[in-house]
């Protein structure tokens, strides 16, 4: 492939935030970026992710089976793609999710013979949901009121068995 980009072409980010004219003091046009930067943690809430904090870099990521998702830079969150050890090296999976990556707008910042990292747009839904499935993360688990319900009722049992003072009422597990 033949590509005439320049340099600075190449080291751009592939993604920009929206852009908005606003009037400045001379009465020109200036573009200002419409969207407010967002953190690791709230992308974490956004999609139902755990968070942990990396005390060897004091950092909080998003953990995963096969990897972990970090913030890059100000604009752009990244996926690390490395299995532990104990797993077997498989060098299929990430040449096939870095091509897959790479064709949906993410820059790879990193590539070795099974490894490798990515970064990417948090704004972007398909960037996100290959960088979640990448790294292997699971996300949060919702449960539905009537779970909800069931689980405070038999949590209430439980601690009146504790007691001693265990009456099935109505709406409680009977036992």
């Amino acid at each position: 492939m033949n590509d005439m980009r320049n340099e600075s072409e190449l080291s751009s980010s592939a993604w920009h935030l929206p852009r908005r004219k606003k009037k400045n003091h001379e009465g020109t046009d200036d573009e200002v970026s419409t969207k407010a930067e967002m953190t690791i943690t709230d992308f974490a809430t956004q999609h139902r992710l755990k968070t942990k904090h990396d005390k060897g870099d004091d950092t909080t990521i998003i953990p995963g089976k096969a990897g972990q998702l970090y913030e890059y830079s100000d604009e752009e969150f990244a996926v690390m793609y490395i299995l532990p050890a104990t797993k077997p090296v498989r060098p299929g999976v990430w040449n096939r999710m870095r091509d897959l990556c790479a064709a949906a707008g993410m820059v790879l910042r990193q590539n070795g013979d099974a490894e490798g990292a990515l970064s990417f747009n948090p704004e972007n839904r398909e960037q996100v949901q290959l960088a979640i499935k990448l790294a292997g993360v699971k996300r949060k688990r919702q449960m539905s009121e009537k779970q909800k319900a069931v689980a405070e009722a038999a949590l209430r049992l439980a601690l009146a068995r504790k007691r001693g003072t265990a009456v099935p009422t109505a709406g409680t597990l009977a036992t």
